[in-house]
């Protein structure tokens, strides 16, 4: 994802100092904060979680699955569905609207945080949705109906895959 960030932005992703939102911390947390941007990420798994805030200044929180709640992960991902991220999904919303110049969707239930980025990514900003090949993550684009997309595909660092990330600009 760093390098995605990096190719699509020519090397500065937010200008001098943008605010960035990602749910789901790794490479592009360090990455981004490492490049003087303003990150606050929210993560599901405490020793992920604790990983990356040891190799970078963002601001990582750890909200973790509960037993009850209306928002269950993707059976595809690593909870495999057993809890709810109704917190994990929301905290956004305590952030003003247009707030954000990058929004990152890298994380559990990207579907229902795809529906909480649209109000929060400013004018001319980008949503970027991690591994949009993957048919059962396809529609976590809907939301962004109208907005520019930017598709960049390679191969993962670990596995010989190609996957794809899309960046959604939102219309001026």
């Amino acid at each position: 994802m760093e390098r995605s960030c990096h190719r699509m932005a020519g090397g500065s992703p937010a200008g001098a100092r943008g605010r960035v939102w990602e749910w789901g911390c790794g490479g592009s947390t360090v990455w981004l904060s490492g490049h003087g941007q303003d990150v606050t990420s929210i993560e599901s798994e405490a020793e992920w979680a604790d990983r990356v805030s040891s190799r970078c200044g963002a601001s990582v929180r750890l909200v973790p699955g509960t037993d009850d709640g209306t928002m269950r992960s993707e059976p595809q991902l690593r909870d495999r569905g057993v809890h709810f991220f109704d917190e994990y999904v929301t905290a956004i919303d305590a952030e003003p609207d247009e707030s954000f110049d990058i929004v990152i969707i890298d994380g559990i239930c990207r579907k229902e945080c795809a529906r909480q980025a649209v109000a929060k990514v400013r004018p001319g900003g980008l949503a970027i949705v991690d591994d949009t090949n993957l048919a059962y993550l396809a529609p976590c684009l809907e939301p962004f109906a109208g907005w520019e997309f930017t598709r960049v595909r390679g191969f993962t660092r670990l596995e010989p895959i190609v996957y794809e990330t899309t960046f959604c600009r939102r219309p001026v």
